[in-house]
């Protein structure tokens, strides 16, 4: 706004406006950059949609690439090309993601398997047997 004097007194945004019609932007905070990341078992891990891809590359000494999406969840949508459904199992590189939940157009959560780790003859059990047969134990 500029006052009789041609002085700025005040700056109105776009934001501001809409605010002024909508409400308050509420933003969640996203989650530190390894907090939404677990070992499950061997070389399983489950994290978070929101999860960094830099916090699992720190946490896992994998190498994901961080030249694009930011999180598990941009880097999924990114390689598919649309929303998965829950209990979808994707192979991305060398990766396999088996996708737990969705919600709201964006994975809450999935198990991430490095399958270069895995025995020499490619053989492997999907996480989420795994998963169960742990919590059997």
């Amino acid at each position: 706004m500029v006052d009789e004097y041609g002085v700025v007194v005040g700056l109105i945004t776009t934001d501001d406006i809409l605010e002024g019609i909508v409400g308050e932007f509420i933003v969640e905070a996203p989650d530190s950059e390894d907090g939404g990341i677990s070992l499950v078992d061997g070389n399983t891990y489950r994290a978070t949609g929101n999860t960094l891809l830099h916090g699992i590359n720190h946490v896992t000494k994998w190498n994901l690439s961080e030249d694009g999406p930011r999180t598990l969840n941009g880097w999924v949508l990114d390689h598919l090309r649309c929303v998965p459904s829950s209990q979808t199992s994707v192979n991305i590189e060398s990766f396999q993601v088996e996708i737990l939940e969705v919600s709201d157009n964006a994975i809450k959560s999935a198990y991430i398997v490095n399958q270069s780790l895995d025995d020499d003859f490619g053989v492997t059990k999907p996480a989420l047997q795994r998963a169960n047969e742990s919590e059997a134990d």
